[in-house]
């Protein structure tokens, strides 16, 4: 084989090595879309700071109207079940799991789940 050539192997490898390691990462990734008990924009705010916080978590979003906290992870860091744990302890519902009472309580009465709504 030609030095040329030889290189050309070369080049081609390393390249699906990248590629490979770009894969993995991006597959070590998930995204949870969980139901809670917002009620309005700051409880958005409370979810999404506590959740950036939480390890392994890349972004998260709560659309307050639909209930609804959706959440990158990065799932060699975490898991889905700590990441509704997480919620639970911030005073919320999530999905089946019962907002933490203590922490529900803390929550502005008009946040809480049995209260009217809350107008921004």
């Amino acid at each position: 084989m030609n030095n040329l050539n030889h290189k050309k192997i070369k080049v081609v490898l390393m390249l699906l090595f990248i590629l490979s390691i770009l894969s993995i990462a991006a597959s070590a990734q998930d995204t949870l879309k969980i139901k809670t008990s917002t009620k309005c924009h700051d409880c958005k705010d409370r979810i999404e700071e506590y959740l950036s916080f939480e390890k392994g978590v890349k972004y998260s979003n709560v659309d307050y109207a639909a209930q609804t906290v959706y959440v990158v992870i990065d799932t060699t860091k975490t898991n889905a079940e700590k990441i509704r744990q997480a919620i639970v302890k911030t005073g919320y519902d999530a999905d089946t799991l019962l907002a933490d009472q203590k922490a529900h309580n803390k929550l502005p009465k008009c946040c809480q789940k049995d209260h009217g709504t809350h107008h921004d």
